[in-house]
């Protein structure tokens, strides 16, 4: 393994490359042993850029590769993966924040390995009701983009809110080198809290937050939906207490039965109240 990180002022950059070795696994059948291999040579590398400025503003790259030594009986596995993105936190003022990323992503290898991939419950293709993707066998390479940004009050003494939106196409895959649950989505939130900072008679402080979410697939198909109200305060004893209630709407669940038709969300409502004590 390789490290090297350079900074120069507000400007960094770094880079990591790995090689793991090929393993092989002894196999017996009917008295007679062989060897075969179970994991492919591999070399990993990634690379990281980031500059910062006075304001605190920063704008980044990434770069990440992964490239196997492919042999016959590893050929399910994709022989290549990249991604690469660029990050920002643009700062308006000392209040605000204009921050998010893009990103693409490329895995190559065998018809099979590409196939698998697509049937993954990462992407689904092979859902019946599934009107946006199909499984091509035919393919060689998975390739994708994703992106998200968002506004963001990050200053101030009573009032902080954030409204994001963020997607991932159908066909990106991060998990060569990084870990990814499923593509093919796209979600949007908002966070508004109104906040107390400063001792008063009763508590030391308090927070009130106001929270709505919901996603979508490519297909423009409901995921999720829901928001909620929640509290916090922290008395002049140094105990906390908080509380939230809050529904999660109907929706359909397109990863539930595990390459099937989706399934059906029920509505349901959130509730919680907690208090913590100083020992």
């Amino acid at each position: 393994m390789i490290f090297v990180r350079l900074a120069i002022g507000r400007f960094s950059v770094g880079a990591l490359t790995a090689v793991t070795q090929e393993e092989r696994a002894r196999i017996a059948i009917g008295g007679k042993t062989s060897s075969e291999v179970v994991e492919p040579g591999t070399v990993y590398s990634v690379g990281r850029a980031r500059r910062e400025f006075a304001n605190r503003s920063s704008i980044g790259f990434m770069l990440t590769s992964t490239n196997r030594r492919m042999v016959d009986s590893v050929d399910f596995l994709p022989a290549n993966g990249f991604t690469g993105g660029m990050d920002y936190d643009w700062r308006l003022g000392r209040r605000f924040s204009l921050s998010g990323h893009v990103a693409g992503s490329s895995v190559r290898g065998s018809t099979e390995a590409i196939t698998e991939l697509q049937e993954s419950n990462v992407h689904s293709f092979q859902r019946p009701d599934a009107s946006h993707v199909d499984v091509n066998v035919e393919d060689t390479a998975l390739n994708g983009y994703s992106g998200a940004i968002a506004f963001s009050k990050i200053g101030g003494e009573r009032v902080r809110f954030n409204a994001h939106l963020g997607f991932k196409s159908p066909g990106f895959d991060s998990n060569d080198l990084g870990f990814l649950r499923r593509a093919d989505e796209i979600f949007q939130g908002n966070w508004l809290q109104w906040r107390r900072e400063r001792p008063g008679k009763y508590v030391r402080s308090y927070r009130i937050n106001f929270n709505q979410w919901q996603g979508f697939n490519f297909a423009g198909e409901r995921m999720f939906s829901g928001g909620n109200i929640n509290a916090d305060w922290t008395f002049q004893n140094f105990w906390n207490a908080g509380f939230g209630l809050g529904p999660d709407f109907i929706g359909r669940d397109d990863r539930a039965t595990r390459g099937g038709p989706a399934a059906r969300r029920t509505t349901f409502i959130n509730n919680w109240f907690w208090v913590n004590s100083v020992t």
